[in-house]
């Protein structure tokens, strides 16, 4: 049976939250049906607030566009390119246009790369990627966060010898 339900830590998709929830549940499901089908998710995540699937669609929607704010704030990608994200994820890496931002991701491997550039310029869900890659989101994470070090530590080195030079 397909997993009918996401959950989200609230902490980390609203920094700053003061509430006492931890947990966000996403699913289609009352809380009964819920409790129902999935008692030992619902004993562990009694304490979450439970969202239907367009209120959690809105959240990932919002947390999409805020990435992209933050990226074409950056000066990645000028806002006339800017296009709607296609239904299959396709990566697009043209639209880095810092030049160090490319070397540094030419430090990763290639799955890590097309991860970051899925995530972070082309503005997919880790959810997305692993689904078009037919793996696990904690797959895709663990990627993306091994790219993003090899990245900081490149960029870290390059801003280091600038300094020394």
């Amino acid at each position: 049976m397909e997993k009918e339900y996401v959950i989200l830590n609230v902490e980390k998709e609203y920094p700053g939250y003061t509430g006492t929830e931890k947990w966000m549940i996403i699913t289609d499901l009352s809380e009964e049906q819920f409790a129902e089908l999935y008692p030992e998710q619902y004993l562990c995540w009694k304490e979450a607030v439970i969202l239907n699937l367009e209120m959690g669609k809105e959240i990932i929607r919002y947390h999409n566009n805020n990435r992209k704010h933050e990226i074409r704030n950056a000066g990645m990608i000028p806002f006339e390119e800017m296009e709607a994200v296609p239904a299959k994820v396709v990566v697009r890496d043209d639209e880095i246009r810092d030049p160090a931002l490319k070397v540094a991701l030419k430090n990763t491997t290639e799955t890590q790369s097309r991860r970051i550039v899925g995530a972070y310029v082309n503005g997919y869900t880790k959810q997305e990627i692993a689904d078009a890659e037919k793996c696990s989101v904690q797959a895709v994470s663990q990627s993306i966060k091994r790219g993003l070090e090899k990245m900081n530590k490149h960029m870290t080195a390059n801003a280091a010898k600038k300094v020394n030079a």
